[in-house]
């Protein structure tokens, strides 16, 4: 009887849900959500940010300002500031 692999996707999409970049990984590979937004840049240069889940944290975070230059926001503070998601 072999493991179970889990696998998590992450994914980018624009503003009106089509998909940009998905990305499937193993579940404890915990720099995935920055390489997929870095591989997003890459074929999507003029984005401007992301508005990711608060699962992702301060790495996120820290990825998208300062070594990606863009606007990041924090979906859960993002509702409860705008009253709407991203």
């Amino acid at each position: 009887m072999g493991g179970k692999k889990i696998r998590k996707r992450h994914s980018s999409v624009d503003r009106q849900g089509n998909l940009l970049h998905i990305t499937v990984h193993k579940a404890n590979d915990t720099g995935a959500g920055c390489r997929v937004f870095e591989e997003a840049l890459q074929k999507y240069p003029k984005l401007k940010g992301v508005c990711a889940d608060a699962g992702y944290g301060k790495p996120m975070e820290e990825f998208v300002r300062t070594i990606s230059n863009k606007y990041y926001s924090n979906l859960r503070a993002h509702i409860s500031r705008m009253g709407h998601a991203c």
